[in-house]
C-alpha cells in the first residue's frame, strides 16, 4: 500500500514553529510529504474582520526551507478563514479572486507556479474546480475520499484529477 501525507499549514505559528519541526522530524525520517500553505492573511480564533498578519510574506524562510528540502509544496489557501466560510457558495469573480490572489503569490515566494492546491476544510464550489484545471495545477486533494477521480459537474469534465484526502 502506498501513503500519501499532505500537511495544510494554516496559521502563522503553524507556518513560523510547526513546518520547520516537521521538516526536520521527515527529514530524519526519510518521509516525504506535501506542504499545503495559507499564503496572505492570518485569522487567530477565525476572526475575518480584522487584519492580521501576511503569513506568505513573513513566514517566506519556513516556506523556502520547505522547498529547498525537497518537499513538494502547494497552495492551500490565500486567507484561510476566508476560504473556509465562504467558498462554497461563492460566484466565479470571488472565487477567481481568492485563487489568483494565492496563485500570485506563491509565484512571489517561490519563483515558480504552483503545482498542487488542496481547499481550505475540503471547501470547493464549481468555479473553484474549473479554476483548479485553468490555473494549471497538476493534482488537487480539495475533496474527501478514498480514490482518485476527475470531478463532473452536469456533464462537464474538470480535467484536474483530485487526489482525495481520508
Amino acid at each position: 500500500m502506498n501513503l500519501a501525507l499532505k500537511i495544510d499549514v494554516a496559521t502563522l505559528s503553524g507556518t513560523l514553529e510547526g513546518v520547520p519541526r516537521l521538516v526536520e522530524l521527515l527529514q530524519r525520517s526519510h518521509a516525504r510529504a506535501t506542504f499545503l500553505f495559507t499564503l496572505g492573511a492570518h485569522h487567530p480564533l477565525h476572526c475575518r474582520w480584522l487584519p492580521g498578519p501576511d503569513i506568505g510574506r513573513r513566514c517566506a524562510p519556513a516556506l523556502h526551507a520547505a522547498d529547498a528540502a525537497g518537499f513538494e509544496t502547494g497552495i492551500h489557501a490565500y486567507d484561510h478563514a476566508k476560504w473556509l466560510h465562504a467558498a462554497a457558495h461563492q460566484d466565479a469573480a470571488w472565487t477567481r479572486r481568492q485563487m489568483e490572489l494565492a496563485c500570485n503569490r506563491y509565484q512571489e515566494i517561490f519563483g515558480k507556479a504552483a503545482r498542487v492546491h488542496g481547499a481550505a476544510g475540503w471547501q470547493m464550489n464549481v468555479h473553484a474546480f474549473r479554476l483548479t484545471q485553468r490555473l494549471g495545477f497538476q493534482f488537487a486533494s480539495d475533496t474527501r475520499g478514498s480514490h482518485p477521480f476527475l470531478p463532473v459537474h452536469n456533464a462537464e469534465v474538470m480535467a484536474c484529477p483530485q487526489l482525495p484526502t481520508t
